[in-house]
């Protein structure tokens, strides 16, 4: 039965029955665990119905079908006559199609097609600006590649990651009516080109994720200055982004939280200052860039809320500085691995109670700092500072590290053990508390342990 049949008593009560049996009938192919088996005609009403969910007066508000292995052409459509249906659950199935609609009305504010096999480009028609309260539409981890989609300005959630979208005109045609929007999500696409200068557009903002692509070039001033007023979490991790980040001006990111610009070919001639105005920031992770510089210890220190900083794989060279240790309070992660910094960890990192996973591997660290820092550190869980020049004797104090997971002492020139009965000498000795330890190396010795208990 098509929805332009449909007459006005059938969206009754008993018209509802008629209206979902007739989208079983057109979009289910396959229900392999029969999840629709007490969809029959005989009912009087839908609201007893699997998946079904109901207001007080008995119109169907949702249709929850999550992960339930239902497999079919979706005619989403035919489910628009439903004019209490806000809530569509979907995710985790097999529905393909194009998405196409021509219904002028729709009441839907929440939509997740997520995790299914949509893969036709978006047909010229498939709008749902009808959709006058769609607030949230999930159509992530599909095959889109192309097409064009369009929204109402209700949008608030828009989330196309994990396709194969590469036209940066369907990412400029979503961002017509961005006005409301608050989160977007086109990571891991195929998105290739400059960064849309449309997007400063869109400054209610508050998540925005266009990591894992192929976008290239400079960051647009007018972005930074206009997008990222409101924003909190901004992801431009894994492309081809270059440019100097000095050039950044953060003074407007007020409410940034987390910031990843890891793996693209940022460079830094200096420090950009103006992140000392990002006081909300907990996350920091510029790793797997070109920067060449000191790490900048005063400014950092002034960063009283990170609780994870990410500076690995780039070319951050001297000594690590002592006033990092201003951030120890809030600090959980610190990542300086595969830089070219030397001496060692300033004694007053034993304030960071609260880090868990400290990686200082592939640099020229020497010294015996290790014992002194790990005494306090009894929250690690992640112990890493392979191929550096460390001496001394392997820590003692790492039987204090009762949640200690990972251990990564290899290439460097520690002391007390040798390297054939490494791992039983630090198992049975050192690690008797140690009882989540998974993997443990020194030198070339790997070895996996379990719980070591006495």
């Amino acid at each position: 039965m098509g929805l332009s049949a449909l007459s006005s008593e059938q969206l009754s009560s008993g018209g509802e029955v008629g209206s979902l049996l007739a989208f079983k009938r057109s979009s289910i192919e396959a229900d392999p665990k029969g999840f629709l088996g007490n969809w029959v005609p005989s009912s009087s009403s839908p609201c007893s119905w699997n998946g079904v969910s109901c207001s007080d007066d008995g119109r169907v508000t949702k249709l929850d079908f999550t992960n339930v292995g239902i497999s079919g052409h979706l005619h989403i459509s035919d489910l628009m006559a439903l004019a209490s249906l806000t809530t569509l659950l979907f995710s985790a199935n097999f529905f393909y199609g194009n998405l196409s609609s021509s219904a002028k009305f729709c009441s839907f504010e929440f939509l997740d097609l997520s995790l299914n096999n949509f893969s036709e480009p978006f047909a010229a028609d498939s709008s749902f600006t009808s959709c006058s309260g769609l607030s949230y539409f999930n159509l992530s981890h599909n095959s889109i590649s192309s097409g064009s989609l369009k929204f109402g300005h209700s949008l608030s959630q828009l989330d196309l990651s994990g396709n194969k979208i590469s036209d940066l005109g369907l990412l400029s045609s979503l961002l017509s009516n961005c006005q409301n929007l608050n989160l977007l999500n086109f990571s891991s696409n195929k998105l290739a080109g400059k960064l849309e200068s449309s997007l400063s557009s869109c400054t209610s903002l508050l998540v925005l994720d266009l990591s894992n692509n192929h976008l290239s070039g400079e960051i647009p001033p007018a972005f930074i200055q206009n997008s990222m007023v409101s924003l909190k979490n901004l992801d431009l991790s894994s492309n081809n982004f270059s440019g100097n980040l000095l050039s950044f001006d953060f003074g407007v990111c007020s409410n940034l939280t987390i910031l990843n610009l890891s793996h693209n070919g940022f460079f830094a001639t200096g420090f950009p200052t103006s992140l000392t105005n990002c006081q909300s920031l907990e996350t920091l992770d510029i790793s797997h860039n070109l920067i060449q510089l000191k790490i900048p210890g005063s400014l950092l220190g002034k960063m009283k809320n990170l609780r994870q900083l990410v500076l690995a794989h780039n070319e951050f060279f001297r000594e690590i500085p002592a006033e990092m240790g201003g951030i120890c309070g809030t600090l959980e992660e610190l990542d300086l691995s595969s830089n070219q910094l030397t001496g060692g960890l300033p004694s007053n990192f034993v304030a960071c109670s609260s880090l868990f996973s400290l990686k200082l591997g592939n640099n020229q660290l020497s010294g015996s700092f290790l014992d002194t820092v790990v005494s306090s550190l009894t929250s690690l869980k992640y112990l890493s500072v392979p191929f550096n020049n460390i001496t001394g004797p392997v820590p003692q104090s790492l039987t204090n590290c009762t949640q200690l997971q990972v251990l990564d002492l290899s290439s460097n020139t520690l002391t007390g053990t040798s390297h054939l009965n490494f791992a039983q000498e630090l198992r049975i000795q050192f690690l008797k508390n140690c009882c989540y330890l998974i993997t443990i190396s020194q030198d070339q010795c790997h070895q996996s342990l379990g719980c070591a208990r006495s």
